[in-house]
């Protein structure tokens, strides 16, 4: 039978969930954006690694965005998640950290995505100052995301050991 070679995961879902004050978010909605934007890359990952691991090679990236980087006003359950996600990222790097598998959690800066439609019909008053911003950052073209595609590209090469971090 062909073994099975899985050398490159890239988690990268993400919702913002409920925008808004937390006390007048929907806890159901808040509670998915939990369960897609972190429980989902940690059951991939746990799905993947030992695949990895068998094959003695692997690069697992966790796209956490700016919600990890800071406190994220009215956008709690996207910020909890992907915070949550680096330390995941953390972890899992210290645990297998004598193999030839690396775990990063990666922010590409601000991506012009269709996410942001969802800040847009939010409005200023549930958004607060993200909603400028993401009107700013969309009309001029926010960041390449060639840059987010050779960063990794860079991370994946098999004689890369930068492990753990939150890039």
């Amino acid at each position: 039978s062909k073994s099975k070679t899985i050398d490159i995961l890239i988690n990268n879902a993400g919702i913002y969930g409920p925008i808004g004050s937390f006390l007048d978010n929907d806890f159901n909605e808040w509670k998915n954006a939990i369960n897609t934007n972190l429980i989902a890359a940690a059951n991939i990952t746990h799905t993947v690694l030992p695949i990895m691991l068998k094959n003695n090679f692997g690069r697992v990236f966790n796209i956490a965005g700016g919600g990890a980087s800071k406190g994220f006003p009215y956008y709690s359950s996207y910020a909890t998640s992907k915070t949550a996600l680096v330390r995941f990222t953390e972890t899992i790097a210290h645990e297998i950290k004598n193999s030839n598998i690396t775990v990063n959690a990666i922010s590409p800066g601000f991506l012009a995505t269709d996410i942001h439609n969802e800040t847009i019909s939010a409005g200023r008053d549930k958004a607060g100052e993200f909603f400028i911003e993401t009107q700013k950052n969309l009309k001029n073209g926010g960041q390449d995301p060639l840059k987010t595609f050779n960063f990794i590209k860079k991370l994946s090469e098999p004689d890369c050991k930068i492990n753990g971090r939150f890039m």
